[in-house]
């Protein structure tokens, strides 16, 4: 509006608030997928999709369950949030994506009830060796449910990612430090450190463990 401007009224109708409340139309064309398109890798970051994406996502994905060779999830930098994650999350529980190693869900808008429904509906998750869900909303209440997820081992994941998720207190952090030695609250330094680190460029990169290397 530049420096001009002194004041701002906004006015919302009732039809307006209702229309918000909504749920979002999905922003991409779902027509299937082939059994065959399904790889290692699923690469679904950074296409702004959100909640109605994230159903009909799911309900493609258990119309192939067991994913076999799925590995590699890719899902960040959307706008999934807290109800897209629960649907995502029945999709990619052990029975359907049993060789899951990692799942990438950061930067997705997610807040403590997505937290809950991931601990919740992915029981019993696949063995992951890391699970992100930096840079999001989640605070004591979802850090909590993800720590005795993890502690019962209905979730299962060697490195938890939890940098940038700013409402989540010392003593929370405590417990899920307890519940899962692997997670961490530093920011990674591009290129070093053991945290997973993916470009700006939105490329895929993948951690080499000493497995990969023997």
């Amino acid at each position: 509006l530049g420096y001009r401007c002194s004041r701002v009224d906004l006015f919302f109708s009732h039809e307006a608030i209702r229309s918000a409340a909504k749920p979002p139309v999905p922003t991409h064309k779902w027509r299937g997928l082939a059994p065959d398109t399904i790889s290692a890798d699923l690469e679904w970051n950074n296409l702004g999709l959100n909640a109605s994406d994230a159903l009909q996502m799911a309900k493609q994905l258990l119309s192939l369950s067991p994913l076999k060779a799925l590995k590699y999830a890719y899902l960040y930098q959307n706008k999934l949030g807290d109800d897209g994650i629960a649907s995502i999350a029945r999709a990619l529980k052990r029975e359907h994506a049993p060789g899951l190693l990692q799942l990438h869900l950061h930067s997705n808008g997610i807040g403590s009830a997505g937290a809950i429904a991931l601990a919740r509906e992915c029981s019993p998750s696949p063995s992951l060796e890391v699970l992100s869900l930096n840079d999001n909303m989640i605070g004591d209440d979802g850090a909590d449910a993800l720590a005795d997820a993890l502690s019962n081992t209905t979730l299962s994941a060697s490195v938890l990612v939890m940098h940038g998720n700013p409402a989540i207190s010392t003593a929370a952090r405590k417990r899920l430090l307890a519940a899962c030695p692997g997670c961490t609250f530093d920011k990674p330094v591009p290129g070093t450190g053991a945290t997973p680190y993916i470009p700006l460029n939105h490329t895929p990169q993948r951690w080499v463990t000493a497995s990969d290397v023997e």
